[in-house]
């Protein structure tokens, strides 16, 4: 399904592409298999609910008794799959990677501390609204997830 991402607006400013297209697995958000087919029609009764400030107001409320987050043991189980594929203009093989862990609250902390030291090195001097690419090396920023569980295929 579609979701809203900040991909079509990062990509195209380091690579050459007519356009980007995110999608996400309904079964990401909603992992239960049986009901994972009413995700769509769901999403629809969602963004409706939201219109309505009473509505609004009762989700509100039910989210705020929610845990904080999945409990450590259910974040390790939890798994998660990125996969960018390109489909060069005028032809040409599609080149794809892959990248998938689990535990994707911990890879988030590691990848933004990561960033930041990167940002903070001496020398470092790329200034303003950059993509991640533009940002750092992509190669060596993915390798340096491996070490905590990420894996890397197709690069």
């Amino acid at each position: 399904m579609h979701y809203p991402s900040g991909e079509p607006v990062t990509v195209p400013r380091h690579v050459d592409v007519g356009g980007v297209t995110p999608l996400l697995t309904t079964a990401t958000v909603m992992p239960v298999r049986r009901v994972e087919a009413l995700v769509p029609v769901l999403t629809v009764l969602v963004v409706v609910a939201l219109r309505s400030a009473r509505l609004r107001s009762v989700l509100d409320r039910a989210i705020d008794r929610l845990p904080e987050g999945p409990a450590p043991a259910a974040r390790q189980r939890a798994t998660w799959t990125v996969v960018a594929e390109t489909h060069p203009r005028g032809g040409g093989a599609p080149r794809r990677v892959t990248v998938a862990g689990h535990d994707i609250y911990g890879i988030t902390a590691v990848t933004t501390v990561h960033a930041a030291a990167l940002m903070a090195a001496e020398g470092y001097d790329r200034v303003g609204g950059l993509a991640p690419a533009q940002a750092y090396d992509a190669r060596a920023f993915l390798a340096a997830l491996v070490p905590h569980g990420v894996t890397v295929a197709g690069v």
